[in-house]
């Protein structure tokens, strides 16, 4: 009886297996033989840029940081200056003294039509617990649509107790940084800092 019991069982198990393996279709079997349903995706390409940091202060509730704009043209630039100019300091700097930067009027100057032909700025707005914290892009990539910046926080052994707000205006190639749908910020903060 068990002898019987068992062959039916394999019996049983061997038709199910036949019948399973006619209905895989052959987009199926190349999944099956590649292992997965999806694309590999694109290896991230790190761009060339230069960045300028920019102090602009002005903290405001309900805002939150990091913040990122990408601007193709003169007139989105003027657009957001315009959106911008009451909540942060954007004003001309007469004198850079050793506490401060450059004005953010005085970065947008060289930024007119014959600059956006061959160029693109991403402004990434950062807010910090101190104004002693500066800043420093480390890396910046294009991994298919996305932009990925790294940022170092560089924080002193003792901070001062002012809040900061910091425009950091990183200047990219048009043709490689093109075609971007997000960005995302990385900041990073050294071991051992306490802010």
């Amino acid at each position: 009886m068990k002898k019987a019991l068992f062959l039916f069982i394999a019996i049983l198990a061997a038709a199910l297996l036949i019948s399973c393996s006619d209905s895989v279709t052959e987009q199926e079997a190349e999944i099956i033989a590649s292992g997965t349903d999806e694309e590999t995706p694109p290896e991230p390409v790190r761009l060339n840029f230069d960045a300028a940091y920019v102090r602009t202060n002005g903290y405001h509730d309900g805002f939150t940081y990091p913040r990122a704009v990408v601007i193709s043209d003169r007139a989105q630039l003027d657009e957001y200056y315009e959106q911008n100019k009451e909540l942060y300091d954007f004003s001309h700097k007469e004198e850079v003294y050793s506490d401060t930067t450059m004005g953010f009027a005085d970065a947008m100057e060289k930024y007119d039509d014959g600059w956006f032909s061959e160029k693109t700025l991403l402004i990434c707005v950062l807010e910090e617990g101190s104004g002693s914290i500066r800043h420093e892009v480390t890396k910046v990539e294009k991994t298919g649509g996305d932009l990925d910046i790294n940022i170092e926080r560089i924080v002193p052994y003792a901070c001062t107790d002012d809040m900061a707000e910091w425009h950091i205006i990183i200047e990219l190639d048009k043709t490689e940084a093109g075609g971007a749908d997000s960005v995302r910020i990385a900041l990073e903060t050294p071991d051992g800092a306490f802010y």
